[in-house]
């Protein structure tokens, strides 16, 4: 899906999380990730297409439920190191111990042709790992379902679990570290967050929207949250999507996802009343160019509770629109 390109513009931008009584347009950076932490064009469909159960909010995982990005990366660094190990050693240990790996490495490796985005090819992996798309006999729970575990999510989860035990304590060190300007705490955010989104699922969709690396396929992507959201972070939203990293520099479409929601549920789910929140906001802005909302989050803290105000959807002005937020326009003929 071919998205359209618009220059946009907010709202003068108020102390975080402070409630806009007026707004006077500006020019705004939105190359900028920070500057619509009080939220962009947030249901825009106004009261009569978003009322309640008519909203959808879709959260971005990595450094906006965790906090930094360090989890995947030291999740994804771990089959990387086993996936090295594999395919680059020399001797008959070395090959012996690679036979081993089937449930620890990628079956590709960095050399491999890849035409979809990377643009430094052959050092880049090719944009999804096929093999990890098998199913296994296990079975996994995502989002409160039952389905089968694929090959690639095993490996996934045995990376996980190193990385758990490296970790001391796994919840602290990934999702309540303290916001490093001394604005937040980090303690007790893991349950602010279950409890906020169990508050926001009375009248909204809650879900998860996330991007794989490369070369993990989505569908793997989606089940390793499942797991983290359910076993570590005990929060239970309506549905986790993961979509394939094009790989390389290229961003993953996650619009699309929003878009696509929104023509299969155009009354449940009008795409005015859909909100992503993403710690880049370079994919918020794709959303934005498609009618709805984004909010920005607060750099290597990720949502706060300031963010779950902002998505109530209870604050409505006389005619209908939405009170909380800024207001982003597009700019030019």
């Amino acid at each position: 899906m071919k998205l359209a390109i618009v220059t946009l513009a907010c709202a003068t931008q108020l102390p975080f999380g402070a409630r806009p009584q007026s707004q006077t347009s500006k020019k705004c950076d939105l190359t900028v990730d920070s500057d619509c932490m009080n939220g962009c064009n947030l249901f825009a469909g106004g009261i009569a297409k978003c009322k309640d159960h008519h909203r959808t909010v879709y959260f971005d995982f990595d450094g906006t439920i965790e906090q930094k990005d360090a989890l995947a990366h030291h999740v994804f660094a771990e089959i990387e190191k086993n996936t090295k190990k594999c395919h680059e050693g020399k001797t008959p240990t070395d090959k012996k111990e690679c036979a081993s790996m089937t449930h620890k490495a990628f079956s590709v490796t960095k050399t491999n042709t890849v035409s979809n985005g990377c643009a430094d090819a052959p050092h880049c992996y090719p944009s999804v790992d096929d093999a990890w798309l098998a199913n296994t006999s296990k079975s996994i729970e995502v989002a409160g379902k039952t389905e089968t575990m694929l090959v690639g999510t095993e490996i996934m989860l045995s990376a996980l679990e190193v990385v758990r035990k490296a970790s001391g304590n796994f919840v602290e060190k990934y999702f309540e570290q303290d916001d490093p300007a001394g604005k937040f705490s980090g303690k007790g955010r893991v349950k602010m967050m279950r409890e906020e989104v169990e508050k926001l699922k009375k009248t909204t969709e809650v879900n998860v929207l996330s991007a794989s690396w490369a070369p993990i396929p989505g569908a793997v992507w989606r089940q390793y949250l499942g797991e983290v959201t359910k076993k570590d972070l005990n929060i239970a939203f309506n549905n986790i999507y993961g979509i394939d990293d094009p790989g390389g520099s290229a961003a993953s479409n996650k619009g699309a996802v929003v878009a696509d929601q929104a023509k299969k549920h155009p009354d449940s789910k009008p795409i005015e009343c859909a909100v992503h929140v993403d710690n880049s906001f370079k994919y918020a802005r794709q959303v934005l160019a498609l009618g709805g909302g984004g909010v920005a989050v607060v750099k290597n803290m990720g949502i706060t509770k300031e963010t779950f105000e902002l998505l109530l959807g209870t604050d409505w002005k006389a005619d209908g629109s939405y009170k909380t937020g800024d207001t982003c326009i597009a700019e030019g003929p």
